[in-house]
């Protein structure tokens, strides 16, 4: 057949050398989740005012993560990482990875390999995110719950994480004069709204988890008017930083390319 060489050794048709090559699902994952977008947005800074172990063993990959990167086993920890997490009711699990754009001490207690987001009758929303090591105390640092509402769109703030975008934030700063925690509301526009302080006893850091709990008054949907069962439409994303400031300050997010449901009780 023209174009066609015969293979000597198994009598087979091989492929000439000028055929086109298949592109890998590795390459594609990268290209997409690089190519996200990179532009600053007005809620990326202001917003934030005010983490298992590294062999986490998970049971299979969520859909996100199997549309985001390959499914591989990753051990290290690293900003290289392949990405490897489980997304179910309301948990988020996730294999250590920092995030590319940090250039802070690569501590444990900043890496994040679980979140989660209920809503507990009686309570309230409550939030919690595990790192990959104890916090400690004396060392400064945010953890913080972007939450969709209902009512954001894409893209989100942040480079390379389109995906991650949101209407207000829940802010656990952590230091030595204790953990404290703030409600932000945000515009349309990505800023501030509302600022609310939390009472000291709804937040929470012991040995590598955070842990705040917020009253739904504070965290109104933003959905359309004829959305029905509201609060199945919020979503939420984890991620830590040093201090409030440009991307190169955040450390680690859960998910890591989007955002998670919370895990509503159904009537």
């Amino acid at each position: 057949m023209p174009g066609m060489r015969r293979n000597s050794r198994r009598g087979a048709l091989a492929k000439p050398s000028g055929w086109p090559k298949l592109e890998s699902l590795e390459g594609r994952a990268l290209l997409s989740a690089s190519g996200a977008f990179g532009r600053s947005h007005p809620g990326a800074n202001p917003a934030e005012f005010g983490p298992a172990t590294s062999g986490t063993n998970l049971a299979r990959p969520s859909v996100d993560a199997q549309r985001s990167q390959p499914w591989h086993e990753g051990r290290r920890i690293s900003t290289h990482n392949p990405l490897r997490e489980q997304i179910f009711d309301g948990t988020v699990l996730k294999q250590p990875m920092f995030y590319k754009l940090y250039n802070g001490p690569k501590l444990p207690s900043l890496n994040g390999t679980k979140a989660t987001a209920r809503l507990i009758p009686g309570e309230g929303f409550v939030f919690t995110g595990t790192m990959a090591g104890p916090i400690d105390p004396a060392e400064p640092a945010l953890y913080v719950f972007g939450v969709n509402r209902g009512g954001a769109k894409a893209p989100g703030p942040f480079p390379q994480r389109a995906m991650v975008f949101f209407d207000s934030v829940v802010t656990v700063a952590n230091g030595p004069t204790g953990p404290s925690a703030t409600v932000t509301l945000l515009d349309k526009d990505g800023n501030p709204a509302t600022i609310t302080n939390l009472p000291n006893q709804d937040v929470e850091v012991s040995g590598s988890t955070v842990s705040v709990t917020v009253k739904p008054a504070l965290l109104p949907p933003t959905s359309t008017p004829r959305t029905r069962l509201k609060l199945t439409q919020y979503r939420f994303t984890f991620w830590t930083r040093t201090e409030s400031g440009p991307p190169n300050t955040i450390a680690s997010f859960v998910p890591e390319f989007s955002a998670a449901a919370f895990q509503i009780p159904r009537r």
